[in-house]
């Protein structure tokens, strides 16, 4: 339903309806995402990694943390660098010569299993 009214609207009336359904949704980020590194070029954070928990910052800033729980996936993003992504779409990209593998093998012990598919019974 959301998708139907801004599409309807800008077939029938203006375009516009539909350029500002997207900028008042999440497309900002995407926008965000592609115009940070080009304004401000890689950034060193730190990483601290505790027994529940991961923190990070840009370089003399508070720590964020996260709940380990919360890790969904961890990928080799490509040669050099590990991807960890949260359950909240949060997305952590390590440069693999900080971390060991012993400690990667660690953060899957976190991985989240999927959720099992619910069975539909027929009503008799």
């Amino acid at each position: 339903m959301m998708v139907v009214l801004p599409a309807t609207l800008a077939l029938e009336f203006s375009p516009w309806f539909l350029l500002l359904f997207l900028l008042l949704t999440n497309f900002w980020r995407l926008i965000a995402g592609v115009v940070q590194p080009l304004l401000y070029g890689r950034q060193s954070i730190e990483i601290v990694i505790e027994e529940q928990r991961l923190g990070f910052s840009q370089t003399g800033n508070e720590l964020t943390w996260r709940d380990l729980e919360w890790i969904e996936a961890i990928d080799q993003f490509r040669a050099g660098i590990w991807s960890v992504q949260f359950g909240d779409g949060f997305v952590l990209h390590l440069p693999a010569e900080q971390i060991d593998a012993a400690e990667i093998e660690r953060l899957r012990t976190f991985i989240r299993p999927p959720a099992p598919a619910c069975e539909v019974k027929p009503s008799s």
